[in-house]
């Protein structure tokens, strides 16, 4: 499956292609219907429309050097920039960790994290991160905690990863909703 990064605007009519179904999903007040064509290649009911309220689903893809991944604890990433007036939730989040030559030590389970809020948003656990193979982990988009307007989203470490040398690409599918 590929990603692209993506916006939605309130009240438009959208068709979606690809190899997955969809069916009579429902996200807070609206609801996307689709069938699969005779080609496998879902497009939605004439009547799906977006909901008047200002949001946009947006997908974005973050890379991380050994060096950013060893100092998170002291040095959380940017995921995603805050916005004034607005709050991000989390859909879907999903780490794919290119384990290197030299296994990272330590650290803790990396989240993302809003601002100064307790919402937290678990990728991968520190295991996975000290392995000595890639792997890919992803969530349904648990957004747990307290949510803060204009916040940025962050990494979250409790504990400093030492001496490895991977890399760490996060991906994260978001919708901004304006308050």
């Amino acid at each position: 499956m590929t990603f692209t990064q993506f916006s939605l605007k309130p009240s438009t009519i959208v068709t979606l292609t690809g190899s997955q179904a969809l069916t009579n999903k429902t996200y807070e007040s609206y609801s996307i219907n689709a069938t699969p064509t005779a080609n496998n290649i879902p497009v939605l009911d004439a009547n799906a429309r977006l909901p008047q309220a200002a949001s946009e689903v947006k997908m974005i893809k973050v890379t991380l050097t050994a060096a950013q991944i060893n100092s998170m604890f002291t040095t959380p990433i940017v995921v995603i920039a805050g916005v004034a007036g607005a709050v991000h939730m989390i859909l879907s989040a999903m780490g794919y960790f290119h384990h290197g030559a030299t296994q990272f030590a330590g650290g803790s389970t990396l989240a993302l994290k809003e601002g100064a809020s307790t919402m937290t948003n678990t990728i991968l656990t520190n295991a996975q991160i000290n392995g000595a193979a890639d792997i890919v982990s992803s969530n349904g988009g648990t957004n747990s905690g307290t949510r803060v307007a204009g916040a940025d989203i962050t990494t979250k470490t409790t504990v400093e990863f030492t001496t490895g040398n991977g890399t760490l690409d996060i991906y994260v599918i978001y919708d901004t909703i304006t308050l």
